[in-house]
């Protein structure tokens, strides 16, 4: 085994680290810290907390790069607490471009901290898992961060843990409580009856007939 990279000391703790897909790169997250390690290149770079502000304190919480269409990106947490009254808490998710370095996305996804975060396999999807009082387990789709189902109170104690299924169909979220809880994902579809099914043939029968009618009418002789 050899050193791919000369330590880094972060003066903080280390909440969370993840690898890029490639192996090229490595991103860590102190509370304050969000860093990009290349191993290619020997250099890192690190990200600026995108919520900073005098009205509330932020914290980096945890990251996770893509996958497969989704690679050139890194997803991250932002928990916030008020410092003023007119202030708003909770969390914000955050789409990082690695390769242009910009924030193409962040939004409001919580009124509690995150408290677990994960990615799925194929990349079209993130778990976030909420703090007490909430406790909720969200899925949120990684183009432009919008929450594609939501289970409230998915567990009676802190959740610590989410992971995706490898078909993605089943995140699984991990408790404080002891417990499992496994989410299908996302909700099934709702299919068309057979009587819709027949009602809509009739009505699209119907409609053709019509505009052949129409036509008729409109190409005959003049009286």
């Amino acid at each position: 085994m050899t050193e791919a990279f000369p330590p880094i000391n972060f003066n903080n703790e280390i909440y969370d680290i993840d690898f890029s897909q490639d192996g090229k790169m490595i991103s860590s997250v102190t509370s304050k810290t969000l860093t990009l390690i290349s191993l290619t290149t020997q250099t890192h770079n690190t990200i600026t907390n995108p919520h900073n502000s005098t009205k509330v304190i932020s914290d980096f919480r945890s990251c996770r790069f893509g996958f497969g269409p989704t690679s050139a990106y890194l997803y991250f947490i932002v928990n916030t607490k008020a410092r003023e009254r007119n202030a708003r808490s909770g969390a914000f998710l955050c789409k990082w471009n690695v390769e242009k370095m910009t924030l193409e996305r962040s939004r409001p996804i919580s009124p509690r901290p995150v408290t677990a975060f994960t990615v799925s396999d194929n990349g079209a999807l993130l778990g976030l898992a909420s703090a007490d009082p909430y406790l909720d387990v969200i899925v949120v789709d990684t183009n432009l961060l919008k929450v594609v189902r939501r289970v409230r109170k998915a567990h009676n104690f802190a959740i610590t843990s989410l992971a995706f299924s490898p078909d993605t169909a089943v995140l699984v979220s991990g408790s404080a409580d002891g417990y499992l809880h496994l989410m299908e994902v996302p909700p099934p579809p709702k299919g068309l009856s057979i009587l819709s099914i027949v009602l809509l043939t009739i009505l699209m029968i119907l409609l053709a007939i019509g505009v052949g009618l129409l036509l008729q009418i409109a190409d005959g002789p003049d009286l």
